[in-house]
């Protein structure tokens, strides 16, 4: 099989505000030749199994609070 697949992840943190600050981080992976492979999920059932399929989640996300912090 012949998967050609991106993956990445981004994340982001405010700037801290009365001594909370927010963040969180999203992970996805692309395909980039869908119908070159079987990815179990995109229908390809001819090709062979690379289980590398299409998402994109929250991996993390939170809320913090430092006392005395502006």
């Amino acid at each position: 099989a012949q998967a050609t697949t991106l993956r990445g992840a981004l994340g982001y943190i405010t700037p801290r505000w009365h001594g909370f600050d927010v963040g969180g981080e999203v992970e996805g992976v692309i395909a980039l030749n869908s119908n070159h492979y079987n990815s179990t999920g995109n229908g390809v059932r001819a090709r062979p199994i690379v289980p590398d399929p299409e998402v994109l989640d929250l991996n993390q996300a939170w809320v913090r609070y430092q006392y005395g912090q502006g």
